[in-house]
């Protein structure tokens, strides 16, 4: 029976042993990682500052854009409701044209699309 036991613990003893070894592998990765991860932060923290500049930059050069853009959008709803003010002024041409269409009752579409035309 203690030759048996011997036996246990010696399998046990060797199991431990590469469970440690194992375990030793691990830590030198898991520092490996972390000396990874510290110099990713860096590089990350120093794309963001380069990228924080260049956007200063673009709010900069696209303050005048913005306005023009502004403006142009202004324009444009004040032609879809006839001018400023929804008044229209002299010499401008209003191209859209109120059109009276007669109901399409589902008889004879061609007939329909002729009369319309």
């Amino acid at each position: 029976m203690e030759g048996k036991l011997d036996g246990r613990l010696k399998v046990v003893e060797g199991q431990l042993e590469a469970v440690e070894i194992v375990v030793e592998g691990m830590k030198a990765e898991t520092t490996t990682l972390r000396q990874d991860s510290i110099a990713i932060r860096q590089d990350l923290q120093e794309v963001m500052r380069i990228l924080g500049g260049q956007h200063n930059n673009q709010d900069e050069q696209s303050d005048g854009s913005q306005a023009s853009v502004n403006a142009n959008r202004r324009a444009r709803r004040e032609d879809e409701i006839g001018g400023r003010e929804g008044e229209q002024l002299e010499g401008q041409f209003n191209w859209r044209k109120k059109v009276e269409l007669p109901v399409f009752k589902g008889v004879d579409p061609l007939n329909w699309i002729n009369w319309i035309n």
